[in-house]
């Protein structure tokens, strides 16, 4: 995968694209990484590297009883791991709403 750590389900890679994501990555000043970061996305997608199709809705419901959860079902690339460790379940709510 030429462009480094990010997550790169097409596996697209061009040297000179790969630099860019190089420098963005070492970049201090944000007003300069947002520049070039939208300048990338737009070379992106006059290339038409990749071909974004709708996706499904998706609706979420949970008991009151758990906490630190607001409906997410993952973190970055499909990552649903990072989201289940961080929620809990209040047991005493869960007892005083008779479950």
């Amino acid at each position: 995968m030429g462009t480094g750590q990010m997550w790169n389900p097409s596996m697209y890679s061009d040297p000179l694209f790969d630099e860019k994501i190089r420098e963005l990555h070492l970049m201090r000043d944000e007003g300069e990484r947002r520049k070039l970061a939208r300048s990338m996305t737009i070379e992106m997608m006059d290339q038409a590297i990749y071909l974004w199709l709708p996706i499904r809705r998706i609706y979420q419901a949970w008991w009151p009883w758990v906490k630190n959860y607001g409906g997410e079902l993952e973190v970055g690339g499909a990552r649903p791991g990072p989201v289940f460790a961080r929620i809990w379940i209040d047991h005493k709510l869960k007892e005083q709403m008779g479950f």
